[in-house]
């Protein structure tokens, strides 16, 4: 059943963050950068953990409610109006939506938004989840997040992964970053987007025939770039999981979900 292989999975997650944090506790030699990493991959399992935990009582208690709906059927009279039986067929097509997105584009993750994505899910990710401000190297934090999305994503099956880059509108101004960047906003995000896809295909165990990446700099914004909040949420990385084989390009825009 499904919330069965819930509670297996949360239970290996908890088992990984147990693991990780015996080894920081008993380890003298780790450098403070790999401590980082183990620690933050920690909070990742911990808090997948807990998300799936939510998710089992969520379905355990959506069964036993359909359960006792079912009984009633058994009882003479209950049936001739079929007063039930479109109500019962409803919650089970919720509960097999719930299923299905058991540990599919889900995440509690702070900086993490799950997306709605035609064809399959997807996520989105604030720029400091990742990188530091102006740099394409992953920081510490933000590996453990995409190796725990690479092990949500290789859970089940895909087509196609865009990996696509985005920034603000402000220009690069700077010299010592005008001089690695170039062609600007446009360059930065599309390089982005590179070293996300191959850390996901490298760390991850994402296949990379399947990846394709993009860069739009700051021409697809979700927010206007009128304050330090808007250009913080346009500074982002989605990552879109097309599962569905019939579509073969992603959409260029995506709505969030919780």
């Amino acid at each position: 059943m499904g919330w069965e292989r819930i509670e297996s999975n949360r239970r290996v997650w908890l088992g990984v963050a147990g693991a990780i944090a015996l080894s920081l506790s008993t380890s003298s030699c780790v450098t403070r950068q790999r401590y980082d990493e183990l620690a933050d991959m920690a909070r990742y399992y911990q808090s997948t953990a807990q998300e799936a935990q939510r998710w089992s009582a969520e379905l355990e208690s959506e069964l036993r409610t359909l359960r006792d709906e079912a009984a009633l059927l058994d009882q003479p009279g209950t049936t001739e109006a079929g007063a039930f039986i479109d109500p019962i067929d409803e919650r089970m097509e919720e509960l097999r939506r719930l299923m299905k997105e058991v540990g599919r584009g889900s995440t509690n993750l702070e900086g993490v938004t799950p997306l709605q994505v035609e064809g399959g899910y997807g996520y989105s990710l604030g720029d400091a989840v990742i990188f530091d401000t102006g740099s394409t190297e992953i920081r510490s934090s933000g590996k453990a997040v995409l190796e725990g999305l690479a092990s949500q994503i290789r859970q089940g099956s895909y087509q196609r992964i865009w990996i696509r880059g985005h920034s603000d509108n402000v220009p690069i101004v700077r010299a010592e970053s005008l001089k690695k960047f170039p062609f600007g906003n446009l360059q930065l995000s599309a390089l982005r987007a590179v070293v996300v896809a191959d850390y996901l295909k490298t760390n991850g165990g994402i296949d990379s025939a399947r990846i394709v990446i993009a860069g739009f700099g700051p021409n697809e914004p979700i927010a206007p770039n009128d304050t330090s909040e808007h250009r913080q949420q346009n500074r982002r990385v989605e990552i879109f999981v097309l599962e569905d084989p019939s579509v073969g390009t992603a959409p260029l825009t995506s709505g969030s979900g919780n």
